[in-house]
């Protein structure tokens, strides 16, 4: 049963990782709206993965999870987005 929840996310995850990728570095004014997000699917994943408890689930969430770690803190560490004045 565990390899079933494994295949239902590979794919949101991976493109969750994808997308946020492109999003987080193309939109730097919504960045902390794009990474709520993809904190809320990592949390999903690892309610999946307390309910049914499986290694590929679980490699998958620590590679989401690193990710999402490196983000954070370039985040951190960037200064805020100037706003434009033109509107």
């Amino acid at each position: 049963m565990g390899q079933d929840m494994f295949a239902a996310f590979v794919l949101p995850v991976l493109f969750s990782i994808g997308g946020g990728l492109y999003g987080y570095f193309r939109f730097a004014e919504r960045r902390p709206m794009l990474l709520l997000n993809l904190m809320l699917i990592f949390l999903l994943g690892a309610y999946v993965q307390h309910a049914q408890p499986s290694e590929g689930l679980f490699s998958l969430l620590l590679l989401d999870g690193a990710f999402l770690f490196f983000l954070l803190v370039h985040h951190l560490q960037s200064p805020a987005p100037k706003a434009n004045p033109a509107g």
